[in-house]
């Protein structure tokens, strides 16, 4: 329990594994980041156009296909952060975590209001949907696979960091663009601020898979911070 509470450190086990990448590594990151793109943009369109939601089976597919990657490099599902070494520890700190920030943003807030919390059906599926189909799938792809792997392209622990942000407010421009059929300029405008908290929240999530090297607790987290916006009735 003691390394519990040193939330900042980076697990041995992680500087060992990015220092294993080289640039044909961060290349894939690269066209794994500019499929994902695609894709989302694509699924935006049909929700336009038709009226047709992909997301579920277009983000298994993309975890399907990031996991193809690493193993097909010679890696292992522990290089994305999928191993059961530290798994209780990770589990927990993305618990604590998760839970005292759906309290603060989410539960006092909607009881302050009178807001009635949704049924309980509705709510167990809704925590298994941000569970599996998004924490999960983002927590593969963007910090399993492209912050580790892009620091073979870049070098620097730092810059990695920086640059797979980058990519993980890219990643939800498509997807909204093409569903409200908006210009990226005219996207862009209306939604500075969100960008800036996308970006300061990949940071909480690196932070939490550094500290064990294990994506138990950024995905725990992540979806426990999307699941609030559904713990009440609309």
């Amino acid at each position: 329990m003691q390394g519990l509470f040193h939330p900042f450190r980076t697990d041995p086990a992680f500087r060992a594994q990015v220092r294993r990448y080289n640039r044909r590594d961060g290349w894939c990151a690269v066209l794994l980041f500019l499929l994902v793109m695609a894709l989302y943009y694509a699924a935006g369109l049909l929700m336009r156009w038709r009226n047709l939601y992909v997301g579920v089976p277009m983000n298994l597919l993309l975890t399907a296909a990031c996991v193809a990657l690493a193993l097909g490099r010679g890696g292992t599902l522990a290089s994305l952060g999928i191993t059961v070494r530290n798994a209780g520890k990770s589990a927990l700190l993305g618990l604590l975590a998760g839970l005292l920030f759906l309290l603060l943003s989410s539960v006092l807030p909607g009881l302050r209001a009178g807001r009635a919390l949704a049924p309980l059906g509705a709510l167990i599926g809704k925590l298994l949907y941000y569970f599996f189909v998004i924490a999960l799938m983002e927590e593969v792809v963007f910090r399993g696979y492209i912050l580790t792997r892009i620091q073979g392209l870049v070098g620097s622990g730092w810059a990695a960091t920086v640059l797979s942000g980058a990519m993980f407010v890219l990643m939800h421009i498509p997807f909204q663009m093409g569903q409200a059929g908006m210009g990226l300029i005219e996207f862009c405008k209306g939604n500075l601020f969100w960008f800036l908290l996308l970006f300061l929240w990949h940071l909480v999530f690196t932070l939490l898979y550094r500290r064990y090297a294990n994506l138990l607790a950024p995905t725990i987290f992540h979806a426990l911070m999307d699941f609030g916006n559904a713990l009440f009735m609309a």
